[in-house]
């Protein structure tokens, strides 16, 4: 990423953060900081979408009636339990899909 993209990420999230202590819809912050609110919201969103990537978390291989298993748990609490019958390719598209 170039400085000048840097620095524009970095003012930016200063703004928005500035905005979200605020308590003030993005409108009226905008308009009190002389910022165009359709730039804010755009900001917001981008920088949302970072905040939300997905959190992993360690594999537990278990085994069911001796049959192994793959659980993969995320950090706010779903599961996924795979059979020993998944397919390797799958999982891997699956993963490369999550990612």
């Amino acid at each position: 990423m170039a400085k000048a993209d840097e620095a524009r990420r970095a003012l930016w999230e200063t703004r928005v953060a500035t905005w979200r202590r605020s308590g003030l819809s993005q409108g009226a912050y905008a308009r009190e900081a002389g910022l165009v609110r359709k730039q804010l919201n755009y900001w917001a969103h981008c920088l949302a979408a970072v905040d939300q990537a997905p959190t992993w978390v360690p594999l537990r291989i278990q085994s069911a009636n001796g049959a192994p298993a793959l659980q993969v748990t995320s950090a706010n609490g779903w599961r996924l339990t795979l059979g020993s019958e998944t397919s390797a390719a799958w999982l891997s598209e699956l993963l490369r899909g999550l990612a």
